[in-house]
């Protein structure tokens, strides 16, 4: 016999579910990042250059507040940064995403909306000086920037699509076979 179908703070507030585990797989799909950004500043980028963007941003933003922070600090808050904005994109991917956008496509346009908004001429690591402008920059540093972008992006599509799928799976059926209306 079908067990019958009662409402629990999961099926009350779907949006909230899906930001929090949007939240979780975003903070997930930051440390891949960092991994991607810390091989390629090793691998591909000159002396002179680095991935280390999150330190270079807190640093740049205590220097425009008139502070100073030490290097240890600069690494702390950049880390926290990088996990909180790794988490709010996520839950933001999670909640606004139609369930059907294909995660290819989700990752690419995710990657671009993030790469506009942190590295373009328009982003605030340009604005605030801690990345220089897209036309100073080297081609590998570019690339950098615009890998660490999309490895973050698609992972969180396809682990966000991946959630989606479990969700479809697991809707609470009716004696007819069919979700229950509300």
């Amino acid at each position: 016999m079908p067990v019958p179908y009662t409402e629990t703070a999961e099926s009350q507030y779907p949006l909230l579910k899906r930001a929090c585990i949007g939240a979780c797989i975003g903070i997930a799909a930051a440390v891949p990042q960092a991994i991607v950004g810390k091989a390629e500043d090793l691998l591909i980028l000159p002396d002179h250059e680095n991935a280390d963007i999150a330190p270079r941003f807190m640093r740049r933003l205590a220097h425009l507040s008139g502070s100073h922070l030490s290097p240890v600090a600069q690494w702390v808050l950049g880390t926290l940064f990088h996990f909180a904005y790794g988490a709010g994109w996520g839950s933001a991917y999670a909640v606004v995403t139609p369930r059907r956008l294909p995660p290819p496509l989700g990752g690419a346009i995710l990657g671009a909306l993030i790469y506009m908004l942190a590295f373009s001429r328009v982003g605030a690591g340009t604005l605030t000086g801690s990345e220089r402008p897209p036309r100073a920059r080297t081609f590998r540093l570019m690339l950098t920037h615009w890998s660490v972008a999309l490895t973050y992006s698609f992972i969180t599509a396809y682990l966000c699509d991946a959630l989606s799928r479990e969700e479809a799976r697991a809707v609470p059926r009716n004696v007819s076979g069919r979700p229950p209306h509300g």
